[in-house]
């Protein structure tokens, strides 16, 4: 919360500055959010949305461009005109995750974007169903030494942060999951 308080008042510090030059903004406001929709960076997106609805007086919508790891969106985002109507809501994934997996993305992480606020952070959770045999994360190391391969996992795809902390947890813990 402190975080979003924090992006708030730095939102509103920019509004104002630029309010001296000309409002901003002078229509609608469109974030790109590169993942699906009810996905932490989803929510985290439609608040900031429905805040700076509120505080600047111009709706702020949500559009969510999933895929690839979150670069069709933000692809998007890199390609729309830049005059400050189109924001992006992304994190490590585009930015830092896949310019480091992919030889050619089609956009620059660097020279796209101009970064204006650190929203929050998403911790990584690790949670099983009700009928899970193992009841602790011993538990379930264990039981996926003793079958290899055979324990599914979750993870929004491919070279997202969720796939890859349980990549770097099966090498730290000497087990397989799926």
């Amino acid at each position: 919360m402190r975080l979003f308080r924090l992006f708030t008042a730095l939102a509103t510090a920019c509004a104002l500055t630029a309010a001296a030059a000309q409002p901003y903004p002078t229509r609608t406001v469109k974030i790109i959010v590169p993942f699906t929709a009810g996905s932490s960076t989803d929510i985290l997106g439609r608040v900031v949305a429905e805040h700076l609805t509120t505080t600047l007086g111009q709706p702020f919508i949500v559009e969510n461009k999933p895929g690839a790891g979150g670069s069709i969106g933000t692809e998007l985002a890199a390609k729309s005109a830049p005059d400050g109507c189109t924001l992006i809501m992304a994190g490590s994934g585009p930015f830092g995750v896949n310019p480091a997996l992919e030889a050619k993305l089609p956009y620059d992480a660097v020279k796209d974007f101009e970064p204006i606020a650190n929203v929050g952070l998403t911790p990584q959770v690790f949670a099983v169903g009700p009928s899970a045999k193992f009841r602790n994360l011993k538990d379930f190391v264990a039981a996926a030494k003793a079958s290899p391969g055979t324990i599914d996992y979750g993870s929004l795809g491919k070279g997202t942060t969720g796939h890859l902390a349980m990549k770097y947890f099966q090498s730290a813990a000497g087990m397989k999951a799926d």
